[in-house]
């Protein structure tokens, strides 16, 4: 796996005073995790790809997959719930022709359980609307 963007946490508890130690010290803390976390995206660490070569079960920071078949093989994605707004990208690797078929652990692909790559260097791309994964 490549690098991931860690996730930060988005809560925030409000200061009882101004001098509220324990908030200054939490806020500093959060800010430090935001400017990481845009400092990666700026950098592209985000599109870093994984690479597979047999039956694959996508992670929710795994945008970019390479796959390279040498038999037939499966691509699991997140569900669509997870992935909200997230593009994620599946493109073959090698120039075999085994199948590759893409399907959900939860949620349909343009409507349908799956689909597939069956020709060398193919690819898709795939967004969540949070209801299904849209093929762009």
């Amino acid at each position: 796996h490549g690098v991931r963007m860690r996730r930060v946490n988005g809560a925030v508890r409000l200061p009882l005073s101004a001098e509220d130690a324990t908030f200054m010290r939490a806020l500093r803390e959060q800010f430090a995790e935001h400017i990481q976390a845009l400092n990666e995206a700026a950098d592209g660490r985000l599109q870093l790809h994984v690479t597979a070569t047999a039956t694959y079960t996508a992670g929710e920071n795994d945008h970019v997959i390479v796959v390279k078949p040498t038999g037939a093989m499966a691509v699991t994605l997140p569900a669509v719930s997870k992935m909200v707004g997230k593009i994620v990208t599946v493109k073959r690797g090698n120039s075999t022709t085994h199948t590759v078929t893409i399907n959900t652990s939860a949620g349909n692909i343009d409507g349908a359980a799956s689909t597939s790559l069956t020709s060398a260097y193919q690819s898709r791309r795939f967004f969540s609307d949070g209801s299904d994964y849209w093929l762009i």
